[in-house]
């Protein structure tokens, strides 16, 4: 199974200690570079920030082209438009991600 995540998701799940969840029931879950870079900023949580920082091997980054960007609306914010991008391109079986207008 191929699973993609916005920041949104896995940011609440690691403050409510429970991203291993992640793990139990996909496997290996893939974000965007941008997401990770969203998850490592300053203005992240600190508990964020050491897991995305240092990531389990389930939690892999991979890059998204910005040829692979137009098909994503610009209105949305750049790690909504990568997950987006990246779960196209894999053919992702599913997509997490908690943004409304990133869901339509």
């Amino acid at each position: 199974m191929i699973v993609v995540a916005d920041a949104g998701p896995l940011h609440y799940l690691v403050l409510l200690e429970q991203a291993g969840l992640l793990h139990l029931l996909y496997g290996d879950v893939l974000i965007p570079t941008a997401v990770h870079r969203e998850l490592t900023s300053r203005s992240a949580p600190r508990a964020v920030r050491d897991l995305c920082s240092h990531p389990p091997p389930w939690l892999r980054i991979e890059a998204v082209t910005a040829e692979q960007l137009t098909t994503v609306p610009e209105d949305l914010d750049p790690g909504e438009r990568e997950a987006i991008a990246l779960a196209w391109r894999l053919r992702a079986d599913l997509l997490l991600i908690d943004e409304l207008a990133g869901r339509a």
